[in-house]
Order: structure tokens, then C-alpha cells, then sequence
């Protein structure tokens, strides 16, 4: 019966909101600054995997190792993608470390973000931590706007009208509650 009643809650709240959001939407200028702040980016990266169960001090180890690499990095005549076959311990240190190109959704949040603070092709970061190990990674791409897959701009678009839907649903919410007395059981939450 509480099954019931909460598909038939879910309706209601759906009949009420549905209509704001099936209208929705999303321009052209504002896909293009949704892919400014997170466009796709090509890398590269020299990795030294943190192994399952490794002490702080293995870990530390290996972050001075990875210090290490990347001052030589910084300071070999080698090319980076020579370094990365050397060095690097995942599956694209055969590949000199390319990463292909990616997308914020699809790489890990420290590594999107420090490849994105990188300014120009060819910049390489400090260390970058991640839950897979340490990183050094080259900016090898910031694919232009102009370039970017219809698909990939779909998806831009979906992102952002579940966005504007979400804040839609929860202004209904917000509206809900004060018209209504509710209270919310914290403990019940955790």
C-alpha cells in the first residue's frame, strides 16, 4: 500500500512539474559556455599506480618517485612520449602515454581538473594525485568548440535541461514545504 501510494505521490509531483519542463530550452550561447568551462581535452600521462593496500609510507615512496620523474621530465631531452614508455605503469605507457581525448564526465575529477588548468598544449603538470596512483600529465589538445561531435553537443543539451528541470523540481519542493509544515527526521536520513 505505501508502494502504491508513493507512485501515485510521484505522479502528482510529475503532473505538476512536467509541463514547466517539457517547454525548456537551451540555447546555443548557453551550450557553448557549458563547454568552455568543460571542454574536451586531449592527454597524455606518465602513471605510477598505487597498488591495493599499499602503507602511507609505500605511498609516499611512490609520490617521490613520481616528483622525481617529472623533474626529469622537465629537464630530459627526451620527449615526453619517451618518458611515458619508460615510465609509466598503465596500459597507455605503450601508446607514450596518449590518453585520447576526454571529457569532465569520463576522467577523473583531479585529473580533469589539473589537465584543465594547463594553458597551452604541450604544458605538463606537477604530480596529480588520483585514487589510481600519481599522475604527470600533458596537455595534448583543448578540441575548439567549432569541432566538437553533434552528439557530444546533445549531451551538452540533456545536461543542461536536467539541470533546469532539477531546479524546477526543486523550487516545487521549496514552494511545498512552506506552504506545508514539514520536518525532516535527520537521524533517519543517516
Amino acid at each position: 500500500a505505501a508502494h502504491a501510494a508513493l507512485g501515485q505521490a510521484a505522479a502528482l509531483v510529475r503532473r505538476a512539474v512536467q509541463p514547466k519542463i517539457d517547454p525548456l530550452e537551451v540555447s546555443e550561447t548557453e551550450v557553448k559556455n557549458y563547454y568552455q568551462a568543460n571542454p574536451l581535452l586531449r592527454t597524455s600521462h606518465i602513471i605510477l599506480l598505487a597498488k591495493p593496500g599499499m602503507s602511507a609510507s609505500e605511498m609516499n615512496d611512490l609520490k617521490e618517485r613520481a616528483k622525481k620523474i617529472n623533474e626529469n621530465v622537465k629537464n630530459s631531452k627526451k620527449s615526453f612520449e619517451e618518458l611515458a614508455r619508460e615510465y609509466s605503469e598503465g596500459p597507455s605507457a605503450k601508446t607514450g602515454g596518449d590518453v585520447d581525448w576526454g571529457a569532465r564526465q569520463k576522467l577523473l575529477p583531479e585529473y580533469y581538473e589539473a589537465a584543465l588548468a594547463l594553458k597551452n598544449t604541450g604544458d605538463v603538470s606537477g604530480v596529480v594525485e588520483t585514487p589510481f596512483g600519481y599522475h604527470i600529465i600533458k596537455l595534448t589538445g583543448r578540441k575548439p568548440y567549432s569541432e566538437v561531435d553533434p552528439i557530444y553537443k546533445d549531451f551538452i543539451i540533456r545536461t543542461l535541461r536536467e539541470a533546469k528541470g532539477q531546479n524546477i523540481y526543486n523550487a516545487y519542493f521549496e514552494d511545498l514545504k512552506k506552504k506545508s509544515k514539514v520536518s525532516v527526521n535527520e537521524s533517519l536520513l543517516n
